[in-house]
């Protein structure tokens, strides 16, 4: 059934229709297996349907189990129908992406197809993700001695065979392993397409999921994506979900970030000096005017980067060959700290790209080369902008670190404050947004998540978790503990010896969280000794997803792992049994973006601890607890090493954010309620 079939709904009648999906025998029920009823997942559906059909902005805080994707995909779809409009639904992770298209999606439309209804939705992601078709076809015809060895070559091959009738260019759905520096040749870049010239346009696979998602009522996207401005396609409602994290996406969008890595790879790109290869490759090797330009701008760029890296690092008081794989951050407050050589240099690399495009032997090294142009002006602007250093609402600093036995610096301007453009560019405009997360309110409240993203009139709904947390779960909060910041080795000692009689007294896997590496790295390798015979996973030891997957098949292993594991990952059962959260995670105040935040609250006469740090603190606490139970059946215990949420006034706030849970005093008691049927 279309939109224009559908009966006239008034006011509150899509609300009702939502309730009444979620019903015992309601069309949900009959679409999933082992369906249970949830008054939390239709009080949700309730609350979206009213911010979507009066066209209020809402923030809603779901607990964990409320099934909080389904509930809004109900409301949306029902909406969008009526409506004839478009929702977009952004995430942060590509895990939830997965789950929406593969899980969610498909048994909503099972359940409106019970009432005669036809959902249509599409997966849209960043073009990189897409395969190309012509890139793929000049990199079997004319690159192949890139790719050396006959497995690469049988790759190669696979992926055209599979791109002939394949749905979507998705990187993720194509069914074998792709290597990086294939794909690398063959994926979709914005700045190489060939558009309407190109030969393949009509079986474009980036094309056809953009023509799919301009005809759909429900858009997954990411959120990076949507910032984006999701290719052009509009929308006429937005729900974001993984909300507490949308400023910072936002923020990493307007910023900048170059490394002494990213302008050498820039640089071989146009033309490697050692390989012999590139985009102008053809025309270096020809000996032509314009070729012998572009030699001579590079090798010129070239020889300034080290150079122009290495005055950042000395102007910031680091020594490059001290660097560990930890790294430091240092702030810069002051404009040009260091000559600027390189971006001039950068430029004079576009002026002779752009009088080679002229040369060009066909559309596919004019695309090359005017791509290449245009990174080398957008690697000279952010340069230029990093030098200037300018305003107090953004903060400048430098990175660097060990990678591969050399040194990484890299250049960053992180804004501290993005409200205003979100207030202007989604908030200020007459379309509604539903913002959703476990962990959005702060104190039964949402001014803290509000503030930052810059919504002033906004719809505000808590649903609690339907989990029985006084019987799932058990709290051990260490009291008798060296306070961290009075003698952080006194209570690093104490906490790694705690934390080793813990995971000895648990029963399954165990996640031990940390706000430092340097601490992670320490309690790693004090404790391997003692984990009798369990499987131990270090964050960094290989990407976060193999990481979880080969986490949950040990049913029983410890992973030591910081900011990525706090949030966005799903390991139910015993195969994680116990979270031990080593200390409150408070951001470091001497970090370069922290110090800056704090003058730019200062200077504006606001309170940082309180309007910024707290509940940032206590909502990323919030997330780390909430990696425990996951499903009704789950059993665990959350463990908190930090004695500053017993004895300082502010561990009021952290306590007060998670749900009612057995006390537990000891690791003795630990084992015992892991002992209890």
């Amino acid at each position: 059934m279309t939109a224009e079939h559908l009966p006239a709904y008034q006011c509150g009648e899509i609300e009702a229709a939502v309730a009444r999906f979620f019903e015992k025998d309601g069309p949900v029920s009959h679409a999933v297996g082992k369906y249970e009823e949830r008054p939390q997942q239709a009080e949700m559906a309730r609350a979206v349907a009213h911010s979507l059909e009066t066209g209020n902005h809402l923030a809603v805080e779901a607990g964990t189990g409320v099934g909080k994707s389904l509930a809004y995909l109900a409301a949306a779809s029902l909406w969008a129908l009526k409506r004839g409009k478009r929702v977009a639904v952004a995430t942060h992770t590509k895990a939830l992406q997965e789950q929406l298209v593969k899980k969610d999606i498909p048994g909503l439309s099972k359940a409106l197809a019970d009432l005669g209804l036809e959902i249509k939705a599409a997966l849209l992601m960043g073009s990189e993700n897409y395969l190309c078709l012509r890139r793929l076809d000049i990199a079997r015809r004319r690159r192949a001695g890139l790719f050396d060895g006959a497995a690469l070559q049988e790759v190669l091959a696979s992926l055209a065979t599979w791109g002939e009738t394949a749905g979507t260019g998705l990187r993720q759905e194509i069914p074998f392993r792709v290597p990086d520096q294939i794909w690398e040749a063959a994926r979709r870049e914005t700045e190489l397409c060939a558009g309407r010239g190109c030969p393949w346009r009509d079986s474009c696979l980036w094309r056809m999921d953009v023509a799919r998602a301009r005809q759909a009522q429900i858009v997954v996207v990411n959120q990076h994506l949507f910032f984006a401005g999701m290719c052009g396609i509009a929308w006429d409602a937005a729900v974001i979900d993984e909300a507490h994290n949308m400023d910072e996406v936002a923020a990493q969008y307007l910023g900048v970030s170059l490394s002494n890595f990213a302008v050498k790879r820039l640089l071989d790109g146009i033309y490697s000096f050692s390989s012999r290869r590139g985009s102008a490759a053809r025309l270096v090797l020809s000996g032509t005017d314009a070729g012998r330009a572009v030699a001579d701008a590079v090798s010129g760029a070239a020889a300034g980067v080290d150079d122009f890296y290495a005055a950042l690092a000395r102007a910031a008081g680091l020594e490059i060959g001290l660097l560990e794989r930890e790294g430091r951050c240092v702030r810069v407050t002051e404009p040009g700290i260091a000559r600027d050589a390189l971006s001039p240099a950068l430029e004079d690399v576009a002026r002779a790209l752009s009088a080679a495009v002229a040369r060009a032997a066909d559309m596919e090294e004019e695309l090359a080369l005017k791509a290449a142009r245009d990174k080398a002006l957008g690697a000279a602007a952010a340069i230029r902008r990093f030098l200037k250093c300018e305003g107090r609402r953004s903060a400048y600093w430098i990175e660097a670190r060990a990678l591969r036995a050399r040194p990484f610096i890299s250049l960053e301007v992180t804004p501290l404050d993005v409200s205003e453009l979100l207030a202007a560019e989604f908030f200020g405009l007459e379309r509604p947004v539903v913002m959703t997360s476990a962990t959005l309110a702060v104190d039964g409240g949402f001014s803290y998540f509000r503030k930052r993203v810059g919504v002033e009139d906004c719809l505000e709904k808590i649903i609690s978790s339907p989990f029985n947390y006084e019987k799932q779960a058990g709290l051990f909060l260490a009291a008798d503990m060296p306070a961290p910041r009075e003698d952080a080795e006194a209570y690093e000692t104490a906490a790694v010896k705690l934390s080793r009689e813990i995971i000895q007294a648990a029963d399954g896997g165990v996640f031990v969280l940390f706000s430092s590496w340097s601490f992670l790295q320490k309690a790693a390798r004090l404790l391997s000794p003692h984990l009798a015979g369990r499987k131990m996973f270090i964050q960094g030891d290989s990407p976060p997803s193999a990481l979880v997957r080969e986490f949950r098949k040990a049913g029983d292993a410890v992973l030591f792992a910081t900011d990525t594991f706090w949030q966005g990952v799903d390991v139910p059962g015993s195969a994680l049994s116990c979270v031990i959260i080593t200390r409150l995670p408070f951001m470091a105040p001497d970090s370069p973006v922290e110090q800056a935040r704090a003058e730019w609250y200062a200077f504006n006469g606001r309170n940082i601890f309180a309007e910024y740090t707290l509940p940032r603190a206590v909502i990323k606490f919030h997330q780390g607890f909430g990696r425990l139970i996951r499903r009704k059946s789950d059993r665990g215990v959350v463990a908190v090493l930090d004695p500053r949420i017993l004895s300082m006034h502010y561990g009021s706030h952290f306590l007060r954010a998670i749900p009612q849970c057995k006390t537990l005093g000891s690791p003795e008691e630990i084992r015992g309620f892991f002992r209890r049927d």
